[in-house]
């Protein structure tokens, strides 16, 4: 008899786990004490890892403006949930957390940028540096800013690029650009020397491009060419600095508005980020 009603209690007990919610909000420790932890949240439909390489989602993107992603959490947040204002450096937007025994947890961040993607920065730049010039009027230089204004709080993914490394796609697409509108300002030696002479000149004529090009995004001719002139010669670096000044006199409008469209095509508006070991899926 005693071995029947043990048998019944461990039947009782078997049963009573197997209605145990999979994520109860409260777990006993060693001491018998309660630990407050958070509940799993839903994933936000479509959206898609940071780094193309990912499957998981943990940090994702969407193409879904913040009002739209901030909805969606409301809709599924629950009683003891609230979705509170966020920021953190060159981003804002709202979290979502949530509390339990006195306890808050962050379940999701949803942000936007405040501050443009450097190489978002660097095509607008260059459209810039042409209007400074006299090349085209701010009027023309306003209505590009008004057409591609949402670009300058997007985010981009992380893709293979062209050199085999994971990259920002923003940066992929900018260089791909400063190549056809500037090639004598993005190209690259392509002298085999290896000595530490050659070496210390070619990083030297790198530094000069680099230079270079964040003067022609600020319409500096005249930096370049005194630069240019001071560096005619050595391993890697142009004997010829009018090829610069010509460079810089080109217009490359159109090239550069086709980036910001490329770039369009390939931006997300609102980055959200769920807490390790949360989500739903």
């Amino acid at each position: 008899m005693l071995k029947k009603n043990r048998s019944g209690l461990c039947l009782i007990m078997l049963l009573a786990l197997c209605f145990v919610p999979v994520f109860s909000k409260v777990y006993a420790d060693g001491d018998g004490k309660g630990i407050a932890v958070s509940h799993p949240v839903d994933l936000y439909p479509g959206g898609v890892p940071v780094s193309e390489e990912s499957t998981k989602h943990g940090n994702d993107l969407t193409k879904d403006n913040i009002n739209e992603v901030r909805s969606f959490f409301e809709s599924k947040k629950k009683t003891e949930d609230k979705l509170e204002p966020y920021s953190e450096v060159d981003q804002k937007g709202s979290q979502l957390v949530t509390e339990t025994m006195g306890k808050r947890f962050q379940l999701v961040t949803m942000m936007v940028r405040t501050k443009a993607d450097t190489h978002v920065a660097n095509a607008f730049g260059q459209l810039k540096a042409m209007a400074m010039r006299g090349m085209h009027s701010e009027s023309e230089l306003q209505a590009i800013e008004n057409s591609y204004s949402d670009l300058k709080s997007a985010y981009f993914r992380r893709v293979k690029s062209p050199d085999g490394n994971n990259r920002s796609e923003s940066e992929i697409i900018y260089k791909k650009y400063l190549q056809t509108a500037n090639p004598e300002l993005s190209k690259s030696s392509s002298h085999s020397d290896d000595s530490a002479e050659y070496q210390a000149g070619k990083a030297k004529a790198a530094d000069m491009r680099k230079q270079m090009q964040e003067m022609k995004a600020k319409g500096d001719i005249a930096g370049i060419m005194n630069m240019a002139q001071k560096n005619k010669t050595g391993p890697g670096i142009p004997k010829d600095a009018q090829k610069y000044v010509d460079e810089m006199n080109k217009d490359t409008w159109s090239t550069w508005v086709q980036c910001l469209d490329e770039m369009k095509s390939a931006a997300f508006h609102t980055s959200i980020s769920y807490k390790s070991g949360i989500t739903g899926e």
